[in-house]
């Protein structure tokens, strides 16, 4: 019995030390990020119109963010630090030939702009993404 007993006791103290770590890490999208969840398509970058449907798309059960910039799909990690604060990280992407030389450009404007998100604010349909590359305005 007393071994039963220490047992537990371990098991507690371990879901106890479990559930204050995560309270020390950043939150995810999945955590207070719901009206960030869904498709969002490209509106304005840097206060112009893209020239092809450029998306984003936030999965807030994963913390994923996907979507297509123009040539390529890409895949990357969204992270929220605050309650106006967004990081966009890990940007990866497919590798194909884009054969319109501004629509490269475009493309590499849109990951860079992605890259260097630092905020994020959400009205009706519009989010807004600002950072040290420019800003994205998308609707749903």
């Amino acid at each position: 019995m007393k071994l039963i007993m220490n047992r537990l006791k371990q098991f507690f103290v371990a879901c106890l030390a479990g559930i204050s770590l995560t309270a020390c890490v950043p939150e995810s999208v999945n955590n207070g990020g719901s009206a960030l969840a869904g498709k969002w398509m490209l509106q304005t970058m840097n206060g112009a119109a893209p020239k092809a449907p450029l998306s984003l798309d936030v999965n807030t059960d994963d913390g994923s963010v996907r979507g297509f910039s123009g040539c390529n799909r890409f895949f990357a990690r969204a992270q929220m630090t605050g309650e106006t604060q967004l990081r966009v990280s890990k940007i990866g992407s497919t590798k194909k030939l884009c054969s319109d030389g501004a629509m490269m450009n475009t493309e590499r404007a849109y990951l860079n702009a992605l890259k260097g998100v630092s905020s994020y604010s959400i009205s009706g349909n519009k989010l807004s993404l600002s950072g040290s590359a420019g800003n994205l305005v998308f609707t749903k």
